[in-house]
């Protein structure tokens, strides 16, 4: 009886390591990229967050299994954190959840100052000489640090017009109620015309010059 109860439990630990592997294997297919815990900037942070959950994503992998997949990808200063870190975090059931690591993560990498000073930046930032995609771009990269802003379409919407140049800020907010996607296609499209003459009168000035 003994011998059966000990050849079942080894059964068992081995379909779930050979579970487990199978995972690990579909995760590394999409490459995610690895973090060191060196110097890192919170654009940096986020990006690997947001990379490894995209890879969550496409692999459809269960719950129980992302933190085994994902740990597998730190290396250096974060691996020996987070070898003390899980000791410190309580499981709910049998397992580390994602959303567990998500926020060890964050408090050990991401300060507080380095996200008000994101937030600053992104409260400030202002379109100026950039095309609208070009300020959609940054914007998007910054609001992820300022959630409290964006957290409806409205809301992002309004930001999103209040940082666009003066001669576009009042047709868009007119055309689009303030919804961010309807605010990025008028702004858009209201710019073209600004940047082909941008463009015509670079071309005309370089003939005369020649």
């Amino acid at each position: 009886m003994m011998t059966n109860q000990s050849t079942g439990q080894g059964d068992k630990d081995s379909g779930t390591m050979t579970v487990e592997s199978r995972y690990l294997r579909d995760f590394q297919r999409h490459k995610p990229p690895s973090f060191d815990g060196g110097k890192v900037d919170p654009i940096a942070i986020e990006n690997w967050l947001e990379a490894i959950e995209t890879a969550f994503h496409f692999m459809n992998c269960p719950p129980k299994y992302e933190v085994h997949c994902e740990t597998y990808m730190l290396k250096g200063e974060a691996h020996f954190w987070w070898k003390g870190a899980q000791m410190t975090i309580i499981p709910q059931g049998e397992f580390i959840t994602w959303c567990q690591f998500k926020d060890a993560y964050l408090h050990k990498y991401y300060s507080i100052t380095a996200r008000v000073k994101m937030q600053t930046t992104f409260l400030k930032l202002k379109q100026e000489d950039r095309l609208v995609e070009e300020y959609d771009l940054k914007f998007n990269r910054l609001a992820r640090f300022s959630p409290a802003y964006v957290s409806s379409e409205e809301l992002k919407g309004e930001r999103f017009i209040a940082g666009l140049r003066e001669e576009l800020k009042g047709n868009v907010a007119s055309q689009s109620s303030f919804i961010y996607s309807k605010a990025l296609q008028v702004a858009t499209l209201l710019d073209a015309p600004c940047t082909n003459k941008l463009q015509l009168g670079t071309t005309q000035s370089s003939h005369t010059v020649a």
